[in-house]
């Protein structure tokens, strides 16, 4: 029952292998027709229409001790689900809606429910809590982060002078960037909650100009590893000006930088449309 039969079961089974994976997936719930279990009336066997004014009730279940809304993939799925949930030859019935359209009733604050999507099923359950949810009506959960949003997740920049920013980190480190021409400026940023065993988490970000940028990661986090304390964490990133997450930070004040760095330039906002000519009129 693990062979996949539309488009999106085949991004239900590659959501789990990153972001973009994920953010497909999402969008193809969507965008896709979800199928799920209304309850089970005689008289109404057969196929019906909801009218746009119409009202449905959708069969809540409980799994593990909590309770979830089922949504399925495919008629196929919720058929292996309900050969699981029910007993044999007890019948059940179905309804097919297009995510976007199911999803607005599940959003915050109406719905307390969180959403399971495939439960029951040999491919896994995927569940949805209300904010995640929201995100898909609205498409603010299937913005894909750029690299250097992703890089600067849960961190804090350590301005120079502040206390987050240690001098046993800046001055070392300023003295090691000085015998690497390629590097003309770096930040220091350490993360908002560090995670055992680490006390404290620093990142360095470099902006590298020429020679072999990832050989100069692996030397700054080396350098930086080398007079971290032992219950510190650390690594290094690079920084680069044409990725929105790292270049507005490339504006703020460094702790190092050479007298010849230029930090990237602040994007003009685009210029609005011309207004439509006129023909005045008597």
């Amino acid at each position: 029952m693990n062979e996949q039969v539309n488009a999106l079961e085949n991004a239900f089974a590659n959501a789990h292998l990153g972001v973009e994976e994920t953010v497909e997936f999402l969008r193809l719930l969507r965008e896709s027709n979800l199928t799920f279990v209304v309850p089970y009336h005689p008289e109404m066997e057969g196929r019906h229409e909801v009218q746009p004014d119409g009202k449905m009730t959708i069969t809540i279940w409980m799994l593990n001790g909590e309770e979830v809304v089922p949504l399925f993939t495919s008629p196929r799925r919720l058929d292996e689900a309900m050969a699981a949930f029910v007993k044999p030859g007890q019948p059940y019935m179905a309804g097919e809606m297009l995510g976007l359209e199911l999803f607005r009733g599940f959003c915050p604050p109406h719905n307390k429910f969180r959403v399971a999507i495939n439960p029951l099923c040999s491919c896994g359950t995927h569940f949805l809590d209300p904010a995640r949810i929201q995100g898909i009506v609205d498409e603010s959960g299937l913005y894909i982060p750029t690299p250097g949003e992703m890089a600067m997740n849960g961190l804090c920049i350590s301005l120079p002078q502040s206390p987050s920013q240690p001098a046993s980190l800046r001055e070392p480190l300023g003295k090691f960037f000085a015998t690497i021409p390629e590097v003309r400026a770096a930040w220091l940023f350490h993360e908002e909650e560090p995670k055992p065993p680490f006390e404290q988490v620093y990142v360095v970000g470099v902006a590298v100009v020429g020679g072999d940028a990832e050989e100069i990661r692996q030397e700054t986090a080396l350098a930086l590893g080398g007079i971290c304390p032992p219950n510190w964490g650390s690594r290094a990133i690079i920084m680069d000006p044409k990725d929105p997450g790292c270049a507005d930070i490339m504006r703020c004040q460094s702790f190092y930088r050479t007298a010849d760095y230029v930090p990237p330039a602040k994007a003009e906002p685009p210029n609005p449309p011309p207004a439509p000519a006129t023909t005045p009129t008597k």
